[in-house]
């Protein structure tokens, strides 16, 4: 198992790939948009227009300058939503089914049962075989 395995992460090490996703996520999906309402923005009066609406569950984004459309989308909520939330949700199910694996590798016939585990950590030999 290598360091980035799911299997070995702890809750911190979820929340952090979620928080890192999530910027990520606004990174690229508000970043276009960002960046041409600063051009736009820089640009001498009468010159850009920048709107940003809502309407039937959609919202609209929209930057011109010198009357030219150089920026435009419009996301729904429930797109929106999805990316959001959707790639987190699978992330946390397959952690959690990785997790239960790691937590009971004698029922998979891995590793030690959890008795002669427990017993070793007590400082107690086991000895097998011996009659």
């Amino acid at each position: 198992m290598g360091l980035f395995s799911i299997g070995r992460w702890k809750l911190r090490h979820l929340v952090l790939s979620w928080a890192g996703y999530w910027i990520a996520l606004g990174v690229i999906a508000l970043g276009p948009a960002i960046a041409a309402a600063r051009h736009a923005a820089g640009l001498p009066d009468n010159t850009s227009d920048i709107s940003l609406g809502f309407n039937n569950t959609v919202f609209n984004i929209v930057v011109r300058e010198y009357g030219n459309v150089t920026y435009a989308a419009a996301p729904s909520i429930g797109a929106i939503t999805f990316w959001l939330v959707v790639p987190p949700l699978l992330l946390w199910l397959f952690w959690v089914s990785r997790s239960r694996r790691q937590e009971r590798p004698a029922e998979l016939g891995q590793g030690s049962p959890p008795e002669t585990a427990t017993r070793r950590k007590e400082g107690a030999e086991v000895r097998r075989g011996t009659g």
